[in-house]
């Protein structure tokens, strides 16, 4: 049975703390706003070319040799995907990169908890260890989106980010803080240490991160196929691409990814959860 008080009470927990609404909704801003000003010719460079006389050569060439020119030139337009505006581009990556933050929230909880002992006290109630483990995910979740959420409307007001399919948008982003609280609960049973956690989140975080396209744009990072491997690639592609093109190639691999990391931490994170209690037991 889900433990809705205990899910109230450790959601309060987690919104109150100004220090973690500053890192996850404060600095986000903070970044499109710059980087996306320091960055602007960088994305818009490309955007101009210089003009080729291939045709007027050509036409030299045969007069010079008195000879008919060839079959005409046929003039093609290549496809080309488009390429977001920096304010566009910072202000999605920048929203999906600080919701990998959410393990600072988990962190108030169990900083709590462990003062307390109050997981000590709740294993001799009938509570089961999956309703302990839903009372850290549940909220962690809820408190990731409304920041997430909170963030992504500011970055429309505020800067003009435009998100293409918002809903689309926001659906992946319920997806992704979904898949952010599950690895988080993981990390917290794999080391039962709360400074080693969210060190481990934050060295995996700033790996995917440059991986995915965080701190150098995607589009001129490292080969796709080493790319691939960021679960951050695959959903900064896949926003980034919904703002530019309404659709995305990426949008089914970045759901499949994350829903992987969600089970598989979920069930490890239980597994982990219980030896934990065992050995306190």
């Amino acid at each position: 049975m889900i433990q809705w008080g205990l899910i109230k009470n450790n959601l309060k927990l987690m919104l109150r703390s100004k220090g973690i609404l500053f890192l996850m909704i404060v600095m986000p801003l903070f970044s499109i706003g710059v980087l996306s000003s320091v960055f602007e010719e960088y994305l818009n460079s490309d955007l101009q070319t210089e003009n080729i006389e291939i045709l007027s050569n050509v036409l030299f060439m045969s007069a010079n040799l008195d000879i008919e020119p060839a079959n005409p030139i046929i003039i093609r337009q290549l496809p080309v995907d488009p390429i977001p505006s920096s304010i566009d581009y910072y202000g999605i990556i920048y929203v999906i990169y600080f919701a990998w933050c959410g393990i600072a929230s988990l962190a108030m909880v169990i900083a709590s908890e462990r003062k307390n002992s109050i997981e000590s006290r709740l294993q001799i109630t009938p509570v089961s260890k999956f309703s302990l483990y839903l009372g850290k995910m549940i909220p962690c979740f809820l408190a990731t989106a409304i920041e997430v959420i909170v963030t992504m409307i500011l970055s429309i007001l505020l800067f003009d980010v435009h998100w293409g399919r918002i809903w689309l948008s926001i659906g992946i982003l319920l997806v992704m803080c979904f898949t952010v609280s599950a690895f988080s609960v993981f990390l917290i049973y794999v080391y039962n240490n709360i400074v080693l956690s969210i060190a481990t989140a934050y060295v995996a975080l700033m790996f995917l991160g440059l991986l995915g396209g965080t701190f150098t744009t995607y589009m001129y990072g490292f080969n796709e196929s080493i790319a691939r491997w960021s679960v951050i690639y695959h959903i900064n592609r896949t926003l980034v691409e919904l703002s530019t093109m309404g659709k995305s190639d990426y949008l089914g691999g970045s759901i499949i990814f994350m829903a992987g990391i969600s089970l598989v931490s979920i069930f490890a994170g239980m597994f982990m959860m219980r030896k934990s209690m065992e050995r306190k037991a």
